[in-house]
């Protein structure tokens, strides 16, 4: 059995400080696992997280209250902070409507920027300074409403 299960794609699969006060560590030491407990404990939660990460779909996880998802794997780790996930900007917000409307070729680069920066960065920005120009607002405020 030991020789199968080293075949298993993921080792450990960990969510850190879920609602403030909760760390869930599974082990995935087999082909199948069976997760029990009582309800509330986060059981649903834990499975979605690691669906909404093995599958790059973050959003997933923007409502979901936790400090760090560390996934282990046979030969590397990867850990994801909550404040490294990236952000969906909302459409109906009047700034995206207005850099939409006055710049619609920069949209795209502005959330990128905020995504990778962090708020003191993206504000020291030159390409976040030259699109705050051209909307007429002070950078700082772009930064944080990009952010």
């Amino acid at each position: 059995m030991n020789a199968q299960n080293s075949a298993l794609p993921v080792k450990q699969f960990a969510i850190y400080g879920l609602y403030g006060d909760r760390d869930i560590i599974i082990p995935i030491d087999y082909k199948c696992k069976i997760l029990i407990s009582e309800n509330g404990v986060g059981k649903t939660i834990l499975l979605n997280a690691l669906y909404a990460v093995l599958t790059s779909r973050f959003s997933g996880l923007e409502a979901l209250e936790f400090e760090k998802i560390v996934i282990t794997f046979p030969d590397h780790e990867i850990t994801l902070y909550k404040n490294q996930i990236p952000k969906r900007y909302k459409e109906d917000e009047p700034i995206i409507r207005e850099i939409k409307e006055k710049l619609p070729e920069k949209l795209d680069t502005l959330i990128k920027l905020s995504q990778r920066l962090t708020p003191e960065k993206l504000k020291n920005h030159l390409f976040l300074k030259y699109s705050a120009s051209e909307l007429e607002m002070a950078p700082g405020l772009l930064a944080v409403t990009s952010q």
